[in-house]
C-alpha cells in the first residue's frame, strides 16, 4: 500500500507509510489521518473543521471534541496517543500550504 502526498489525489508522490487506516466515522477518520500525516492540524484543514462544525451531534453520539478509538498494532488506543506515521511531515498539495502550519 502506498500513501501520497504533495500533488494528490491525481498524481501525488508515492510515500511508502507502511499504515492503514478506515474508520466508520468519516470527520473522525479525517482527523486521525492529519495527526498520522505529521503536522496537518485538523482544524486547518477546511474539509475536517467545516464537517465538526456543521455536523448535529446527537446527546448520545460521539461529540466533536471527542478522540477517536483507535487501533494500533492491534492494541486498542486513543487518538491523543498517535504518533506520525513518517520521521518527517508530509508535503501538502501547494494549495494547501497557506491554509496549514504546525501543530
Amino acid at each position: 500500500m502506498v500513501a501520497g502526498e504533495r500533488d494528490g489525489p491525481l498524481s501525488p508522490n508515492q510515500i511508502h507509510a507502511e499504515a492503514l487506516l478506515f474508520g466508520d466515522d468519516v470527520a473522525l477518520t479525517d482527523r486521525v489521518a492529519c495527526r498520522l500525516m505529521g503536522f496537518f492540524d485538523p482544524q486547518l484543514v477546511p474539509l475536517v473543521h467545516e464537517a465538526f462544525r456543521l455536523a448535529t451531534w446527537p446527546i448520545t453520539e460521539r461529540q466533536p471534541d471527542a478522540l477517536a478509538e483507535c487501533v494500533l498494532d492491534g492494541r486498542p488506543c486513543l487518538e491523543s496517543a498517535l504518533t506520525p506515521v513518517l520521521s518527517r511531515p508530509f508535503v501538502p498539495p501547494i494549495g494547501w500550504k497557506s491554509l496549514l502550519a504546525p501543530s
